[in-house]
């Protein structure tokens, strides 16, 4: 089965999603959930994100396949996308541009999201509302030489909900990247890990913060974060924040932050098999960015 798409584009009037309009929509829905959105760090001006109002589009996307988000999305500056309950769907992005997206998880809905960023300067901020037995797997790899700025926001808002975030950083020459990944557990029974592997080389600078939130007066809940660089260059710089923020005991949560150079083992290892230092440490750097 392939996966189906539903634009309504801000149609106002009386209903839901085509006539009801959308700021009307998602200010309801939100307040339903008594949840907001609201972005941690300011953007820079000249990558400032587009003003939500009067641009946002709604998308519905049912069924099981995979698609390109640039291709089916293009460059709309805010975009809500629901994925139907029960939709097993895998969404590619490369994306060139500054956005605010909303992803809506419905029940037991899969989604797979896998973005990779290169040297084209931008910022994005995502929020994902996982409900009641869906899964959230997302992916992102930085790359290239420019400058990225984003911000990622989880919700588990119903019992069985799900959320990985996989991430790897590997940019080059005077790349900057600016990443914040937070998750909030806002019912009992509800899953999240972080995990980030990234290499420092040249001349860049990663700035890199997550967040778990496992409230008082919840149950059941799992949080773990798992954060690991290798630092290749004296001039590149690494600046990490992984945080637990716990309000329950009745939780299973860990965290964990490394920031270490090549083992001499390793690679002394490596080149008595016959590997120049060179290749071997290429081939340690693949072997580790591979989570």
């Amino acid at each position: 089965m392939a996966v189906t798409i539903s634009r309504f584009k801000n149609v106002r009037g009386g209903g839901k999603r085509e006539t009801k309009g959308l700021d009307f929509l998602i200010d309801s829905w939100r307040a339903e959930k008594k949840i907001g959105l609201s972005t941690a760090t300011p953007f820079p001006e000249n990558l400032g994100l587009p003003k939500r109002k009067n641009e946002t589009e709604y998308f519905v996307f049912e069924g099981n396949g995979e698609l390109d988000f640039e291709r089916e999305i293009g460059d709309i500056g805010s975009v809500v996308i629901e994925i139907a309950k029960g939709a097993n769907i895998t969404i590619r992005s490369n994306p060139v541009f500054s956005q605010e997206i909303i992803f809506v998880l419905e029940n037991g809905a899969n989604l797979i999201f896998e973005e990779s960023s290169g040297d084209v300067d931008k910022a994005r901020f995502l929020e994902f509302f996982v409900e009641e037995k869906a899964h959230l797997h997302a992916k992102a790899h930085f790359s290239g030489g420019g400058f990225s700025k984003e911000i990622w926001h989880a919700r588990l808002l119903a019992p069985g909900a799900r959320t990985h975030f996989n991430s790897v950083f590997s940019p080059d020459g005077k790349a900057t990247i600016d990443f914040s990944q937070k998750i909030f557990h806002q019912a009992d029974s509800t899953e999240s890990t972080i995990v980030v592997r990234g290499i420092a080389r040249d001349e860049t600078n990663t700035i890199y913060r997550a967040e778990t939130n496992l409230p008082h007066g919840l149950k059941n809940l799992s949080g773990h974060e798992d954060v690991k660089f290798i630092s290749i260059s004296p001039k590149a710089i690494i600046s990490t924040i992984p945080t637990l923020d716990v309000g329950t005991p009745h939780v299973s949560c860990s965290h964990a932050l490394s920031i270490s150079n090549f083992s001499p083992e390793e690679i002394f290892y490596a080149k008595a098999r016959g590997l120049s230092e060179e290749n071997a440490k290429n081939l340690i750097t693949e072997g580790f960015l591979k989570v």
